[in-house]
């Protein structure tokens, strides 16, 4: 299984015909499992695990540069690009009945892919074990 991916990842930049849209942190809508921890060092220090979910819609990228071509580019083409979070890796491993992000999955913004590089998060989970 691959890593959840963090509450602070960013994703890849893309371009269109007329602009480079940079990468940017996802600030979509972050889930909190209220059962579920994560262990970093000793149970005492768990914390609910946090994910970001399928079909999380995640804020606007802007044009940070224009490709000029010939004629200049207007309109739809320069405005913000709007990301949706889709779980193309994790296909069947659900938290809470929602099927969540990790390592591969990717944001979608028109028609591209935008790879999620990190950070990811979470190498151990615990599941209802008494942590």
């Amino acid at each position: 299984m691959a890593f959840v991916i963090g509450t602070n990842a960013k994703d890849s930049a893309s371009t269109n015909v007329c602009c480079i849209f940079p990468p940017q942190a996802l600030d979509g809508e972050v889930i909190e499992a209220k059962k579920v921890f994560f262990e970093q060092g000793s149970k005492e220090d768990a914390e609910p695990v946090k994910f970001y979910k399928n079909g999380s819609k995640c804020s606007d990228v802007g044009c940070s540069r224009t490709i000029i071509p010939d004629p200049p580019c207007t309109g739809p083409l320069v405005e913000p690009l709007k990301r949706v979070l889709v779980c193309t890796k994790n296909r069947s491993v659900y938290i809470n009945n929602i099927l969540f992000a990790v390592q591969g999955d990717v944001t979608k913004g028109l028609s591209t892919d935008r790879p999620i590089p990190g950070p990811f998060k979470y190498p151990t989970i615990h599941i209802a074990n008494g942590v």
